[in-house]
């Protein structure tokens, strides 16, 4: 337990901090699941998602990647990474 103001203050931000990053990460991770369960839908030949409601989740979804690094909670590399493989991935469905 941490005894000095300082340090008790540096407790209550990092599980502030903690917090705020789970849920981020989760709603990314969300959106991510939501974007390959329409990719797959798409290959599989269940047309229940369209183009543009792809677009629209890959568009979502490269969003909250970048809003991950400006937050610093990806590195950069990371982000673009990731996002480099779900266009490859989206433009192959879509051709």
């Amino acid at each position: 337990m941490a005894h000095h103001q300082s340090a008790k203050k540096r407790v209550r931000q990092s599980t502030k901090r903690r917090a705020q990053n789970r849920a981020y990460m989760s709603s990314l991770r969300t959106s991510l699941k939501r974007l390959h369960d329409g990719i797959e839908q798409k290959k599989s030949g269940e047309d229940t998602t369209t183009r543009e409601e792809l677009m629209k989740l890959f568009r979502h979804s490269q969003s909250l990647l970048m809003k991950c690094v400006t937050k610093k909670r990806l590195k950069k590399n990371n982000a673009s990474r990731r996002i480099q493989r779900l266009a490859k991935r989206v433009k192959s469905v879509l051709v």
